[in-house]
Formats: structure tokens, sequence, C-alpha cells
């Protein structure tokens, strides 16, 4: 009999945002983190145009 939805301690969900200038930088990072991590774990990388609007904090 199902208790219904359960925590599992064994995954947990990390996020990783970055603002770079440089398109090219971005998909250098992307690629790196897509070589690195999803071999052995799932993952999503978005890549899109953002507009900064404090840029006095940035």
């Amino acid at each position: 009999m199902s208790k219904g939805p359960a925590v599992i301690n064994s995954f947990s969900i990390l996020k990783i945002e970055f603002v770079v200038l440089d398109h090219q930088i971005a998909l250098n990072v992307a690629h790196e983190i897509e070589q690195t991590c999803f071999n052995h774990y799932s993952g999503i990388v978005y890549l899109t145009k953002v507009e900064i609007l404090r840029k006095d904090r940035f």
C-alpha cells in the first residue's frame, strides 16, 4: 500500500546560473558542463539573452 509521495535523500537538485557578456564564453561554459556532468547525471542547459536592470550591481 502506497503512502503517497516521499522525499528521497539520495536525489538532489542543483541549479547553476551565470551571466556573461560574450556569447562564445557562454557556449564554452555550457559545453564544459555538458562534458563534465551530463555523462553521469541528467541535466538541462538554457542559454538566453538577458537584460541587466541594475548594472551598477553587476
